[in-house]
């Protein structure tokens, strides 16, 4: 990055820009909440009323980086899982003719408390890590289905930097921030929304009664967009940047713990990809024994794992309300107390 850009980023990224940004962003919240008080969107369930329908419209992408570098992988896995959470909240929505589909009514704010983890968010030019970040891929998407399809569009925000290899590039993107930035849509006929996630893409389906007048066909499949390097605050190297946060090399680190507290199959395979043999992994529950987290059990391949006990669950609880760090009075109260399994 050459020096006058790592000027102007810092500028644009100053602590006095960075605080009257969340200032604007709170009252956009609460003057959306506002309206959303007279203009009330009406909420339909998952269904199969609409399940046999033909589909109208397909939108494809891919989830992973090509050419990432193992250290800023976390971000991406990040991401999937994020995605994987919204994608629940929608898949086999069926809404009726003439009813608005809002993106932000179906999937809520995104929190930690609801299993949302850190990602990577376009904000001001910039990609940041952000909890919650990388559903404007779900956005994205079902925007792009949205537009094959011929809906009405209501409310659509383009993204402020165009990220190669996404659907920003043909115009087909739509960033969403809560609650303020949402993606909102209507058909005259009623349409079904489908959400399947495989190993490598995001895959968005639209079923609807026949088509809808003068379908778009332009854009059947979006493989030809391929994904490239992305630069964000682990990766930019803008030191004068109050936002950067260079991630430590995770070669020169003699020893990783990984803290999990559910199951993910991005996440066991990132483990299972970059753990090595002296690593740590920490599990909820038990491994292999009767009781498992999320009806699945995780499947480690490097390094020594260890799982919480009833005890431990019962001390973490205790030691939330303290003040101090919770693992360090917990260990410091009772050392050695996490049951370990044989890997």
């Amino acid at each position: 990055m050459k020096d006058h850009d790592a000027v102007a980023l810092a500028q644009k990224h100053s602590w006095y820009k960075t605080f009257l940004f969340y200032v604007k962003t709170n009252l956009w919240c609460l003057k959306r909440n506002f309206q959303n008080k007279f203009h009330r969107i009406k909420k339909f369930p998952v269904g199969n009323q609409f399940k046999n329908l033909p589909v109208v419209s397909i939108s494809k992408s891919d989830l992973w980086t090509n050419n990432e570098k193992k250290e800023h992988r976390i971000l991406t896995a990040g991401k999937i899982h994020n995605l994987r959470i919204a994608s629940r909240k929608i898949n086999g929505l069926e809404i009726p003719a003439g009813e608005t589909f809002s993106f932000w009514k179906y999937i809520g704010k995104p929190l930690k408390s609801r299993g949302f983890v850190v990602g990577r968010e376009i904000r001001e030019g910039c990609l940041l890590p952000t909890i919650g970040g990388g559903l404007c891929q779900l956005s994205n998407a079902l925007y792009d289905a949205a537009i094959k399809a011929n809906f009405k569009i209501l409310e659509r925000h383009r993204h402020s930097l165009v990220v190669e290899g996404s659907l920003a590039e043909v115009d087909r993107d739509a960033t969403v921030k809560w609650n303020y930035i949402d993606l909102r849509f209507l058909s005259t006929q009623s349409f079904r929304i489908e959400v399947e996630m495989t190993s490598e893409k995001l895959i968005v389906t639209i079923k609807s009664y026949n088509k809808v007048n003068n379908v778009r066909r332009d854009i059947e499949d979006n493989n030809y967009l391929k994904t490239s390097i992305i630069n964000d605050c682990y990766t930019c190297g803008n030191q004068v940047c109050i936002l950067n946060n260079p991630k430590i090399n995770i070669k020169n680190i003699s020893k990783t713990t990984y803290v999990v507290d559910e199951y993910s199959p991005e996440y066991e395979n990132y483990i299972n990809n970059y753990s090595e043999d002296n690593s740590t992994i920490i599990l909820p529950f038990f491994k292999r024994q009767k009781i498992k987290n999320d009806n699945k059990s995780w499947t480690i391949h490097k390094g020594e794992v260890i799982t919480y006990s009833i005890i431990e669950i019962y001390q973490c609880i205790k030691y939330k309300f303290k003040k101090g760090n919770i693992f360090k009075l917990s260990f410091e109260k009772n050392r050695g107390g996490l049951k370990k399994l044989k890997s």
